[in-house]
């Protein structure tokens, strides 16, 4: 199994692989998440990056810019994605970090914000018509933690209730249906 750096990094390079291919015309295009349309959901994964970024480093977080990407989003994106990997390459494995949640080792913080970039990696995908690619072990991972946090996911408000989960679903089934995505074919 991979680190958590690792899948974190992984989960990174989908997305900048997804914004890199978003066409001008697609940048108005409706998202998976109601609220948002592309360029705003990149404008959300850019400030969610900022915001791992600051607790990487021990800063405070700036208020939230959530779904603000700029006249150029490709570019909001990749300062964004540039600035948590500095963050990241500078801080030990056995760091124990600041955040919202309370202290956490680097790892724990890293498989808790992962589900952010994986799953609207996934949204944006679906929206500009790619074929989300998620990868499995992250899923595994992520999967585990939505599990164990149950109703309170949707409770945040950030997330749809859960639909049907059933025990032929795949885990990628099963993680996008428990946080309120229809799946669709790989």
């Amino acid at each position: 199994m991979s680190t958590a750096r690792d899948r974190y990094l992984r989960a990174l390079d989908r997305v900048d692989d997804v914004v890199a291919r978003v066409r001008p015309a697609q940048w108005g295009l409706a998202t998976p998440c109601p609220d948002w349309d592309v360029r705003e959901l990149v404008g959300h994964l850019a400030d969610g990056q900022a915001q791992v970024a600051a607790m990487l480093r021990g800063t405070p977080a700036r208020p939230g810019t959530a779904g603000r990407a700029g006249p150029d989003p490709t570019a909001a994106w990749r300062r964004a994605r540039q600035e948590v990997v500095a963050a990241l390459a500078a801080v030990a494995d056995d760091a124990v970090l600041r955040t919202p949640l309370g202290e956490l080792p680097l790892p724990a913080l890293l498989d808790t914000a992962v589900v952010e970039p994986l799953l609207h990696g996934w949204d944006l995908a679906t929206a500009v018509g790619s074929t989300p690619d998620l990868d499995p072990e992250t899923v595994e991972v992520t999967l585990t933690g939505v599990r164990a946090l149950g109703d309170r996911l949707a409770g945040t408000g950030t997330y749809a209730a859960a639909l049907p989960v059933s025990d032929g679903m795949t885990a990628r089934e099963q993680l996008l249906a428990l946080t309120g995505r229809r799946p669709v074919a790989p």
